[in-house]
This record gives C-alpha cells, sequence and structure tokens, in this order.
C-alpha cells in the first residue's frame, strides 16, 4: 500500500523527539537568582550586625562577596561537567579527593579575591586594613562559607546534569517509539493490498443488499484474513495448514468479486499439514494480498 505524502510528512514529524521543558540555560537562570538571593541575605546580616554602616558600604562589600563567590563557581561547574558523578565503586576514593582538593581551593581563591578587593576599596576610603579586621573566627568563618558553599554548587551541577541526561534520554524513548509505530504500520501498509480490500467490500456490500447468505460467510473470512495479518509478522514461523486456510480464504473472497471465472485446486500432502516454515517463502510465491498483488486470473484458472 503506498503511502501518501501527508502521512510520511506526519510520520517524519512524529518521529522528531518533542523538546523538552529542561535547559541547561534553566540552571544559569537558578543561578543568578541564588546569587541575588545570597546579596541581600549578606547585606541584611552586615547591617543588623553593624546598623553604623552605611548603605552604599554594605552593598560594595556584598557585590565583592557574591560576585567573587559566583565568578569562581563558574569553574566549579566547567569542573563537574569534566568529573562525572561515578558509577563504579573504584572511583568514588578519586571522586571524593578531587572535590575536597577544589572545595579547599575554591575557599582560599574566594577568600583571597575577597580580601583583595576590600583591601583596594578600604584603601580607597581610608579604613583598617583587611587581614586585622578578618583575623581570628571571621576568616574562620569565611572559609567553611566558601566550602559550603563550593558544595553548594557542585551538588546542584550535579543535579543539572542528570535532569539534562534525563530529559535527553526521555526524548530518545519518544523518537524511538515514534519510529517504531512508524514502521508497524508501514509493515502493515506493506501487507495491505488496498485494491482487494476495496473490492472485497465491494462485493460483500452487493451481497448485503441482494440478501444473500454468502455475505457473512463472506464477511468472516476477511474477518479472520485482517486477523491473520495483524497477529503474525513477515518473519514468523507458521504452520502450513494455517497458511492454507489463508490462501483458501483470499481464492473464496475473490471468488465472490470474480465468480465462475475463477476456479482453483488446492493439492497439499497431509503428513505436512503440520509443518513449520518462514512466513514470507510461502505468502509471496502465492502471492497474496499481504506481500505482493494478488494474482489475476489468467484463462479462468487460478
Amino acid at each position: 500500500m503506498r503511502e501518501s505524502p501527508h502521512d510520511s510528512s506526519a510520520a517524519r514529524r512524529a518521529a522528531v523527539p518533542t523538546p523538552s521543558t529542561w535547559h541547561p540555560r534553566a540552571f544559569w537562570w537558578g543561578y543568578a537568582a541564588v546569587s541575588l538571593a545570597y546579596a541581600a541575605t549578606y547585606m541584611a546580616v552586615f547591617l543588623a550586625d553593624r546598623p553604623t554602616r552605611s548603605l552604599a558600604y554594605v552593598a560594595v562589600a556584598a557585590a565583592i562577596n557574591v560576585t567573587s563567590a559566583a565568578a569562581l563557581g563558574v569553574l566549579v561547574v566547567a569542573l563537574t561537567a569534566h568529573t562525572p558523578w561515578p558509577r563504579a565503586t573504584g572511583q568514588r576514593a578519586r571522586f571524593a579527593g578531587t572535590h575536597a582538593l577544589a572545595a579547599a581551593l575554591y575557599s582560599l581563591l574566594w577568600l583571597a579575591a575577597v580580601m583583595l578587593f576590600l583591601s583596594l576599596r578600604d584603601r580607597i576610603a581610608g579604613l583598617p586594613s583587611v587581614p586585622r579586621a578578618w583575623s581570628g573566627p571571621a576568616l574562620h568563618w569565611q572559609l567553611f562559607a566558601g566550602v559550603m558553599l563550593y558544595g553548594t554548587i557542585a551538588g546542584s551541577a550535579y543535579a543539572s546534569h542528570a535532569m539534562t541526561r534525563l530529559h535527553d534520554e526521555e526524548a530518545r524513548v519518544r523518537q524511538a517509539d515514534a519510529l517504531r509505530v512508524e514502521a508497524e504500520l508501514h509493515a502493515l501498509r506493506s501487507r495491505l493490498q488496498p485494491h482487494f480490500l476495496f473490492n472485497t467490500l465491494h462485493s460483500l456490500l452487493e451481497l448485503v443488499r441482494a440478501g444473500d447468505p454468502a455475505a457473512e460467510t463472506g464477511l468472516e473470512r476477511l474477518a479472520d484474513l485482517l486477523r491473520h495479518v495483524l497477529r503474525t509478522g513477515d518473519g514468523d514461523d507458521v504452520l502450513v495448514r494455517e497458511e492454507l486456510a489463508l490462501v483458501e480464504d483470499y481464492v473464496a473472497l475473490e471468488h465472490l468479486r470474480l465468480g465462475d471465472r475463477l476456479r482453483w485446486t488446492v493439492v497439499s500432502i497431509p503428513p505436512h499439514r503440520n509443518a513449520e516454515f518462514p512466513r514470507s517463502r510461502f505468502s509471496h510465491s502465492s502471492r497474496t494480498p499481504f506481500a505482493t498483488p494478488s494474482r489475476r486470473a489468467r484463462g479462468g484458472r487460478t
């Protein structure tokens, strides 16, 4: 059965995976939103602890802290892309060691960047130097906060990578399902000859209008044929007697249309009726309507 251009274009559209609602860009939007929330929290805590500081002073301090952490966080995300989550047990120790070292390096770099920019700010404003202001517990807290930020950024990045892989896999599954349905539909169309179906339905319609009891028998034979073609595939092994019954039903339906112009004889060896063989060899050679165009009656015989 020839596939129409409309059907083929629809099948091609169905084979294209639907764009996923998740995109890595969503991670960066969330990254920016969390950074802004962190800056707002930093300003609120700083103003509560030192209410004498001006809002501009606190805003600059928050911008230095958050911008430095966020910029170094981009490197953390890049590291997670090149250090996939371990699947084997033997890889976990190396994975943990890599991130432990990276977390310590991130914390130190963040501390150095913050101290550098705050020193420049304080030098311009004529304030005490940063190292003296950050000695003791403040320094320890900054290092601890750096490790916590590293863990948060790395964990979020791995979650984003997992979501991206999950949605890509779902897209591949949808594409595979669409291609499978298209292949099944194409296989069904290739086995059903439309001319045979149209001619048979027309003949049965004439019998129904005439009130001929043969119409009921013809409908049963047609149902058996369709049930057979939907139940089995081209590569299935079938019994000889099943294929003979299929051919007999087909020829009987053609007889409804051709009448006495069509005569046939079925010859089979009884011991071989329960033998199995590949469907394609028999059906294709017998020219049934489910593989190639049906045999035409020549000289009143077939």
